[in-house]
């Protein structure tokens, strides 16, 4: 498994606190994630290129290129690498707590 990770006080400079992360990921055969949930976070998963099975919250479904996936907080999910290329996938979290924002100065005149 590759991933490359963006996170860590990404959006203190422009105010975008919500994004909590930003992963680009490689499952190889057969590999893929425990299944895990998020209590205040929503998740977005695009599939770049590969296949596989998405499982949110007990149902399965075969995901492929192109394909976005929601997953909302609070839901169990894995997904797990199929087919005969390497699954490769961006996820993006999003904070969904009332207030995780600060707001921040307009960088607009």
């Amino acid at each position: 498994m590759i991933i490359k990770k963006i996170e860590e006080n990404l959006g203190k400079k422009d105010g975008t606190h919500r994004l909590v992360g930003l992963w680009d990921s490689i499952l190889l055969e057969g590999q893929g994630t425990i299944p895990h949930y998020h209590e205040n976070m929503e998740e977005i998963y695009y599939i770049i290129s590969g296949q596989a099975l998405m499982t949110i919250n007990g149902d399965t479904e075969l995901v492929d290129e192109e394909d976005i996936i929601y997953i909302a907080p609070r839901k169990n999910h894995s997904i797990r690498q199929t087919g005969d290329l390497p699954l490769r996938y961006i996820t993006v979290s999003i904070d969904i707590r009332k207030n995780p924002r600060i707001p921040s100065q307009s960088h607009y005149i």
